[in-house]
């Protein structure tokens, strides 16, 4: 069997020497000569791997960085961050991490501004916060004076409360929001 380079884009196989595919235009710098002439290996298997955000080339799981272009590869994780989609009456904001909401900080200054703007005064300055805590969804009421509730019930203050996929959530009189905690789709 002659060596030869074998694509990982297309799989189609190339002389040693040359630097992209005859077949598909694929730069095949960095392919490796004895495992590309390998027997038995399956176009499954050639495209199996990370994908280059900005050549496209397919490269090895465990790479860093493109074997074509150098760029930076995404990690090797699949696994869906759990995130929160908060449906302010001004627009949705997504929280992946946590958010404090409060008309004082540490509520990010926008939100301050946007609930000044919007008249939301019966919002406490510490009232509540969404949270992911090991991939879970929760909202914790932080001691506010007007309450926050979930779909019509009053939260216990300081006690994680579960986000259900869509709910409803009031805080203190008038400033409802619309939920929705998703991982593996868009809400």
């Amino acid at each position: 069997m002659t060596k030869h380079k074998k694509c990982p884009t297309c799989d189609a196989p190339n002389d040693v020497s040359a630097v992209v595919c005859t077949n598909c235009g694929a730069s095949i710098i960095g392919v490796d000569i004895s495992s590309a002439s390998t027997p038995g290996r399956s176009k499954q298997a050639a495209s199996a791997g990370k994908t280059c955000p900005e050549c496209s080339a397919t490269n090895p799981e465990s790479a860093a960085k493109c074997l074509y272009c150098e760029a930076s590869l995404p990690p090797a994780s699949t696994e869906l961050r759990t995130r929160i989609t908060v449906g302010w009456p001004w627009g949705a904001q997504v929280v992946v991490d946590s958010l404090r909401v409060g008309r004082e900080p540490p509520a990010p200054g926008a939100l301050i501004e946007m609930l000044a703007a919007h008249g939301f005064d019966n919002v406490s300055r510490q009232h509540a916060e969404f949270r992911i805590v090991d991939g879970e969804a929760v909202i914790v009421d932080l001691g506010s004076s007007n309450g926050t509730f979930m779909n019509g019930a009053r939260l216990t203050a300081t006690v994680p409360e579960k986000l259900p996929e869509r709910a409803t959530v009031r805080f203190g009189a008038d400033l409802e929001v619309a939920i929705c905690v998703a991982s593996d789709k868009a809400c």
